[in-house]
């Protein structure tokens, strides 16, 4: 159900003047990955990249308004962005929590989704904040539901006491 919003809220995306006009600035712009937090955001984020300017646009459809924000973007230097095929998506978000929900003892206070295209993978990339103050990260291939890698963290360890004292 969550894939299926996210495939309508592309579809209608494509509809809208103000992506159309941005697609006419942009034509080298492909989608590069679209963003959620459950319990937090209804919507997805669906990001696009263009090489050319090294910029990501995020769209968020909210009912039938369009929010657009343009953004560095967040990568190591030789990382190449590559487009997101929704096409090759065949495992569904709903079977990627469950999954996780086997693999993992810990609850998530918030879950944030990413799917974005990962080592030449569609991949689901699901990381859960959790109250005991853990994140638990998940990298899903999102056509045959293997599960890439887990990692789990302590929030807690990666503070230090100085980063709670004014200087």
């Amino acid at each position: 159900m969550m894939f299926s919003k996210l495939k309508d809220s592309v579809r209608i995306l494509g509809k809208k003047e103000e992506f159309k006009g941005y697609m006419k600035n942009n034509p080298d712009a492909f989608l590069a990955d679209a963003f959620i937090i459950l319990k937090e955001q209804e919507d997805w984020q669906i990001d696009f990249y263009s090489e050319k300017k090294d910029k990501i646009t995020s769209f968020i459809l909210k009912e039938n308004n369009l929010q657009m924000k343009q953004s560095d973007v967040f990568k190591k230097e030789d990382t190449k962005i590559t487009e997101l095929n929704l096409e090759n998506v065949k495992i569904m978000l709903e079977h990627s929590l469950k999954l996780i929900e086997t693999q993992t003892k810990e609850k998530p206070s918030k879950i944030i989704i990413a799917l974005q295209v990962l080592n030449d993978k569609e991949t689901w990339n699901i990381t859960y904040l959790t109250k005991s103050f853990k994140t638990v990260n998940f990298k899903i291939d999102a056509a045959t539901g293997a599960i890439l890698s887990k990692d789990e963290s302590s929030v807690v360890s990666n503070l230090k006491l100085g980063d709670f004292i004014k200087k």
